[in-house]
């Protein structure tokens, strides 16, 4: 298991970007959250198996047909970061 932390650039709100990333991640197995960020920018954590993580990043890195990812930032977080979830949620 790992968990890592995205920050993602572009067209990424109004387009169902973060639609687009709790179903894929829910697809993965994988557990965490998205939010818009007020600066435009939109951030997630993601909890699983490397594979599957691996899989996740190549998807929000394209994103939804209406988006347009510029730019990514991707940290891994240590166990003691992560706030726990049971699945992936969309925060406000």
């Amino acid at each position: 298991m790992e968990s890592r932390h995205y920050i993602v650039m572009g067209k990424v709100q109004g387009v169902g970007y973060r639609f687009f990333v709790q179903n894929t991640a829910r697809e993965l197995s994988l557990v965490g959250w998205v939010q818009n960020l007020p600066d435009g920018k939109v951030e997630c954590t993601v909890t699983g198996e490397n594979s599957n993580l691996e899989i996740f990043e190549k998807k929000i890195r394209k994103g939804p047909p209406l988006s347009r990812v510029v730019n990514m930032e991707k940290s891994k977080l240590s166990p003691y970061e992560i706030e726990p979830t049971e699945e992936f949620e969309i925060r406000q």
